[in-house]
């Protein structure tokens, strides 16, 4: 039983703000990526799309997204597969398959700051 690793290829923190008046919420994110696998079954959107991190930016855009599938099959396109589930450590839906790039979603922290939190910063 060997267990999954994961590479790091890249890492994207994206802060997402959503603000009201008295507060804002923050979201940092980390995307791991491993070579030549994919995640198969709970897709949620299969796009057309030019590069794996742009595949990585459409799913830190959407909520529900915790992983992708990346496969270029040109110099200028190639499919990005949106998934609502993320894999495991012993997950039979991940698969070694030449030329795709599986990438997983980490939404590692959540901070809400109020107005009376920023005033007693300064």
């Amino acid at each position: 039983m060997a267990a999954v690793h994961f590479h790091l290829a890249f890492a994207v923190i994206v802060i997402s703000s959503l603000s009201t008046p008295t507060s804002c919420k923050l979201v940092e994110s980390i995307v791991s990526t491993r070579r030549n696998y994919l995640l198969k079954g709970h897709l949620m959107e299969r796009l057309k799309i030019t590069s794996s991190l742009s595949c990585a930016h459409r799913c830190l855009k959407k909520e529900r997204c915790r992983s992708f599938n990346f496969k270029l099959l040109s110099k200028s396109q190639g499919v990005c597969e949106l998934s609502s589930k993320a894999a495991g450590y012993f997950d039979d839906s991940l698969s070694e398959e030449a030329g795709w790039l599986y990438g997983q979603i980490a939404r590692i922290e959540k901070r809400f700051f109020s107005e009376n939190d920023v005033a007693g910063m300064y």
